[in-house]
């Protein structure tokens, strides 16, 4: 029999991706349907078809890990896109989050006396969690731990910032 030693769930292109790790192998997929889910394979000539003890995503910066039993570890970076709509970027705006990561307020720095006329808060996979109007904070600390976009609206033009909640 096939023992499962490690699942890890995230959302990519508005899909959620799940990897299991396994006696054989890493697998992956993109739809859960029971018995009729299909499993890829996830890097054959590389991992193999060794016991896979460990999976970790860092959202931040998009990496996995894999721990091997008997074949060491193994490190991919998984580049997520910025959704379609929120990904524009404004030219000269001087605009910062902090403290990123954070577990509450989230500040903007701006220039003297300037705040966002609007700021949204976006899922990775592109889905609006939070908005807010006329603001220099934004109080985050109900969202689950995870990383999210924010877009904010500056004197007509628009920045994103990655950040994090823990």
């Amino acid at each position: 029999p096939y023992r499962v030693n490690a699942g890890l769930r995230w959302t990519e292109d508005e899909k959620e991706v799940v990897l299991l790790g396994t006696s054989v192998g890493v697998f992956s997929t993109r739809e859960i349907n029971a018995d009729s889910t299909i499993w890829k394979q996830e890097g054959a000539s590389t991992v193999g078809n060794v016991v896979v003890d460990m999976i970790d995503y860092r959202a931040a910066d998009g990496w996995i890990v894999l721990a091997t039993h008997g074949n060491g570890m193994y490190a991919a970076n998984m580049k997520f896109e910025t959704p379609e709509g929120i990904a524009s970027a404004a030219e000269n705006v001087d605009f910062s989050i902090y403290p990123n990561p954070t577990n509450g307020i989230l500040h903007f720095s701006l220039k003297a006396n300037e705040k966002p006329s609007q700021v949204a808060v976006f899922t990775l996979g592109g889905k609006l969690v939070m908005s807010q109007k006329n603001t220099a904070q934004l109080d985050v600390s109900q969202l689950p731990t995870g990383a999210y976009i924010l877009k904010a609206t500056i004197n007509g033009k628009t920045a994103t910032r990655k950040f994090m909640k823990i």
